[in-house]
């Protein structure tokens, strides 16, 4: 469980970002807090009656929409989501603090492209991140395939063309010209 801390992400010049990080609580509402109440799963997803799980040594299900994966998830009941994209963003910040750089497959290595896998193939790693050498599964964190081959549906997340519009927190988000 990552402890509590708080982030700010200031735009320096186009595409170029600050990104900052304090130990606690927030000093003023320019930053956000992370609620580490917040969980993900750690495997790829899985369907069992029609209700999405994050189980090792089960076989993951691909290939569906994001309407279809988030149906299942809020299936699970209150609380239940798809993974959001402040998540994503913390992951990729905590990526960034640790390697200096935003190429993860360059650290972490590329991964198993399949539409199935049997989730678990990290187990034995732990926490420890893969290398590029690593033929198998990519582990983050502890987390399965956070990155590499698979493709990723996230949570109250639209688009349309080059726009991206989030809704998180109550907070809408929108992207123009985002590569999608």
């Amino acid at each position: 469980r990552l402890p509590k801390f708080a982030f700010q992400a200031e735009e320096m010049e186009a595409n170029k970002w600050k990104i900052s990080f304090i130990y606690g609580d927030a000093p003023d509402d320019s930053w956000q807090v992370w609620d580490s109440n917040e969980l993900i799963g750690a495997y790829e997803a899985s369907l069992n009656n029609n209700k999405l799980y994050s189980y090792s040594d089960v076989l993951s299900d691909g290939g569906k929409s994001q309407t279809t994966y988030s149906s299942y998830a809020i299936a699970r009941g209150v609380g239940f989501s798809l993974v959001k994209w402040k998540h994503h963003c913390i992951l990729a910040f905590l990526f960034y603090a640790l390697y200096g750089t935003t190429l993860g497959s360059s650290i972490l290595g590329k991964g198993k492209e399949s539409q199935t896998n049997v989730a678990g193939g990290t187990n034995a790693l732990g926490m420890t991140d893969t290398t590029s050498d690593n033929a198998g599964f990519v582990n983050f964190l502890g987390i399965e395939n956070w990155f590499g081959a698979r493709s990723c549906w996230l949570g109250n997340a639209t688009a349309s063309g080059t726009t991206l519009t989030i809704t998180e927190d109550g907070k809408v988000t929108i992207s123009n010209g985002a590569k999608l």
